[in-house]
């Protein structure tokens, strides 16, 4: 298993349904003696384990399988890091699956590089009730970005002034591993930590103009549906919380601190729709009060310096206007 050039690690839970659709896409690959390849089982309670040794024994040089308690999303992306050997390392969880040419063309390029990371368009594929596809397309983040030019950090988040999707990245095993990149465990939304973590230890950047992810849509168990938000709460807060900590700690450039601060804002803004949509009002109060409470504890700062005028107004009246805004807000998503 030496000299890899890429580890793809693939976080699997109760995912006997999917790996045999999303394995393939990866094994079909060209280069697939470069490619390190480990499916984390993460304590899953159906056939996830004996799918995933069998996929092994038919692949014995190509995939690991890493056998483990639950532990979320964050747990499985902790263990494949530990456990890579590629020098590149990417995340492709069980239930999405890759374009093969695309990944051939990633590993034609991570064989002549020495760039930190490497981002990409990813493709977002819409499906109904019974998985099958409804449609897709392209996302891509990067159209203020020369293909295959190198950037500086620096350099690249000023053009494109936001931070970069987690299906984006394909980053250097060593600065994961170097850093002590881990994300937080039996927690949802752990992909903002991963985003936000590796900011400032990644110098050098270059967008492959070539889509490789493809990222399923739909379903009503994933964790980005409104009825998820709503009842998985406590876990975005956290994550926020936990963000908000590392940006209070970090040393890097103004730049990357403003990106940061700018996804933090986004997932503020988030979880106030989240309390908005909360049926009990009194309840929704309460708890946007004690988020804010938490943030300031962290920061005394970082809630009045965020210049968010709507937000804002609720607080200089002491919450009092929750109502009338939550009313207001659900009345516009009708």
């Amino acid at each position: 298993m030496e000299n890899k050039v890429l580890t793809i690690a693939v976080p699997s839970y109760n995912a006997e349904r999917y790996l045999l659709e999303t394995i393939p896409t990866i094994l079909n690959s060209k280069y697939i003696d470069l490619i390190d390849l480990i499916i984390v089982n993460d304590g899953s309670a159906d056939l996830t384990k004996e799918v995933a040794y069998d996929l092994k024994n038919n692949n014995p040089n190509s995939i690991r399988v890493i056998d483990k308690e639950n532990g979320g999303h964050g747990s499985a992306v902790n263990t494949g890091i530990e456990y890579a050997i590629g020098k590149y390392f990417k995340v492709v969880d069980a239930d999405d699956w890759v374009n093969t040419e695309n990944l051939d063309t990633l590993i034609e390029y991570l064989m002549q590089t020495d760039v930190d990371e490497v981002l990409s368009p990813y493709y977002r594929v819409y499906v109904d009730s019974i998985g099958s596809i409804i449609r897709e397309e392209e996302y891509n983040e990067f159209i203020n970005v020369e293909d295959r030019k190198q950037y500086s950090a620096d350099e690249f988040y000023s053009l494109i002034k936001q931070t970069v999707g987690m299906h984006t990245i394909t980053i250097k095993t060593a600065i994961l591993k170097d850093n002590n990149i881990r994300l937080s465990e039996k927690m949802f939304y752990v992909d903002m930590e991963y985003i936000s973590l590796i900011l400032p230890y990644v110098e050098s950047i270059v967008c492959l103009n070539t889509p490789i992810y493809r990222y399923r849509l739909g379903t009503t168990t994933q964790s980005v549906s409104d009825d998820s938000y709503i009842r998985n709460r406590e876990m975005h807060k956290k994550v926020i919380l936990n963000i908000v900590r590392f940006y209070t700690s970090i040393n890097t450039s103004e730049i990357r601190k403003n990106i940061l601060l700018k996804l933090i804002k986004n997932l503020i803004k988030k979880q106030w729709t989240i309390y908005f949509s909360i049926e009990d009002a009194e309840e929704a109060k309460k708890e946007l009060i004690e988020f804010e409470r938490d943030i300031n504890n962290i920061n005394t700062n970082f809630i009045n310096d965020m210049k968010l005028k709507q937000l804002n107004l609720i607080r200089k009246y002491n919450y009092k206007l929750f109502k009338i805004a939550k009313v207001y807000f659900n009345w516009r998503k009708k």
